[in-house]
């Protein structure tokens, strides 16, 4: 023989435990090492990044909650910018299209249209003085308006 007894019932229960205990006590320590590192990283990252800022759709959707309110009920609404409606979606005409975008995502379930016959309009224009000016050189009543955006409703005639 080789010189090992032969492992009993009573040894072999023993060293499986001992084997147990030995595992239980490795994965504690690994797992008390790691919190706390993890700890310290959320801390350590907290303190080098700030919190996110509002994404500008979020803004652009925060700004025209009221305008939202103003328009519960329609279903399409035009839509008016200083340029003609014709250039959105064309070259040299990207930020307008990109604020037609965002107004039709921000106003839904309102479809906005980016032409001008319909009895209510949102304007996007610069400046509130612009905006002033379309609506009266085209009949409109100002329901609604904030910097150079508003909501426009045709004037009885």
């Amino acid at each position: 023989m080789d010189g090992t007894q032969p492992l009993t019932g009573r040894r072999r229960l023993v060293l499986r435990l001992r084997l147990a205990l030995a595992w239980t006590v490795l994965v504690g320590i690994a797992l008390t090492g790691s919190q706390h590192a993890m700890r310290g990283a959320l801390i350590n990252a907290r303190a080098i990044w700030a919190p996110p800022a509002a994404d500008p759709v979020t803004e652009f959707e925060q700004g025209l909650a009221e305008a939202q309110a103003v328009l519960a009920g329609e279903r399409f609404v035009g839509y008016a910018f200083e340029g003609a409606n014709h250039n959105l979606m064309t070259l040299g005409y990207a930020e307008q299209t990109r604020r037609f975008f965002l107004a039709q995502y921000a106003l839904a379930p309102v479809v906005v249209l980016r032409h001008r016959g319909y009895p209510w309009l949102f304007a996007d224009f610069r400046t509130t003085a612009a905006l002033q000016q379309f609506a009266a050189q085209n009949g409109y009543a100002i329901r609604w308006v904030r910097g150079g955006r508003g909501v426009l409703e045709a004037q009885q005639r």
